[in-house]
């Protein structure tokens, strides 16, 4: 799959923690949304140590992939939990 393609599936997983993050915030859940963010930057770096030196810049793409689809179960959990949506 070519670069943009997975830069694309993987913003879509972005503009939903990003909606969820912000409907978190405005509800008066910021340190939610934080440690959502550390579980998601920490699969992040994980899957960029392990793909970018062998792929390169598809590594990095399927890593960004990798965290932003890996940490939106704990978003849905979290507007779940929080505001019940």
């Amino acid at each position: 799959i070519p670069l943009m393609e997975v830069m694309a599936i993987s913003s879509m997983f972005l503009v939903m923690q990003a909606s969820i993050s912000a409907v978190l915030i405005g509800r008066g859940f910021p340190r939610i949304v934080m440690q959502s963010n550390i579980v998601s930057v920490a699969l992040l770096l994980c899957s960029m140590l392990l793909l970018v030196p062998r792929f390169g810049a598809i590594g990095a793409a399927w890593a960004v992939l990798f965290s932003s689809a890996g940490s939106m179960p704990i978003f849905l959990y979290q507007v779940r939990a929080r505001i019940g949506v």
